[in-house]
């Protein structure tokens, strides 16, 4: 996983909501407008998960821009 560039405030329930439901669901979208922390959001849940999923959690790069055709 990518390092944290800065702390997390004030997200520690969503965080716990959110892990916990991956313990039972195989897929979770977090959805909202651009800049609301949406993957930091999904880094911390990672955080969480990766000490009970070692071989498992990863991080997909991301694409910035789309190639012209």
């Amino acid at each position: 996983l990518p390092l944290a560039l800065a702390r997390m405030i004030g997200r520690a329930e969503i965080i716990a909501t959110l892990s916990a439901r991956m313990q039972r669901q195989r897929l979770v979208t977090i959805v909202g407008p651009g800049g609301i922390g949406k993957t930091t959001l999904a880094l911390g849940i990672s955080e969480t998960m990766l000490a009970a999923y070692p071989d498992v959690v990863t991080a997909a790069p991301r694409r910035t821009s789309v190639p012209a055709p």
